[in-house]
């Protein structure tokens, strides 16, 4: 399974700009079309693409380099992103999360617990909502705990008021 951080940082042209690109330029060489399709993990690579599409621009159109740009501009800022502090925690947690989301979410006792990341501080890993009983807190911390977590918890769990 694919880990659900994948989907937080984007290192790749879409198949729909690469469509585009094709349908405007159809003669672009297999060589400069494989090096746009691959995945990006490097401003090296960003910088080649760039420059692919920059040499060839008489073939293709303004829309579509317009576009390029647009998705050149949201790679390196994902790029930067993910190695900083708060990129960091934030895949980590979706990482550490997805290994029991299933797990967790079957557990009806915690169907309103949300786990996620601190809107403020990155090192935080954040379990707010609300539960059935007083008692299911003890079950949630335990639950959390049991997960190994490698950064803080903060609880803001509130118990339902039966009347």
């Amino acid at each position: 399974m694919e880990k659900w951080s994948t989907l937080l940082i984007k290192n790749e042209i879409s198949e729909f700009l690469i469509d585009k690109l094709k349908a405007d330029f159809p003669t672009i060489s297999s060589e400069d079309l494989k090096t746009i399709c691959q995945k990006i993990y490097s401003k090296k690579s960003i910088k080649l693409i760039a420059k692919i599409i920059d040499d060839n621009k008489q073939n293709i159109s303004k829309s579509v380099i317009k576009e390029f740009k647009e998705e050149i501009s949201e790679i390196k800022s994902d790029l930067v992103w993910k190695i900083t502090s708060k990129g960091k925690s934030t895949i980590y947690i979706n990482d550490w999360v997805q290994n029991f989301y299933a797990e967790f979410r079957s557990n009806e006792k915690f169907e309103n617990v949300y786990i996620g990341g601190h809107s403020e501080n990155e090192n935080i890993i954040y379990v707010t909502g609300e539960l059935n009983e007083e008692k299911d807190k003890i079950s949630l911390f335990e639950y959390i705990k049991s997960k190994n977590p490698q950064l803080k918890l903060m609880f803001n769990l509130k118990v339902k008021v039966n009347n």
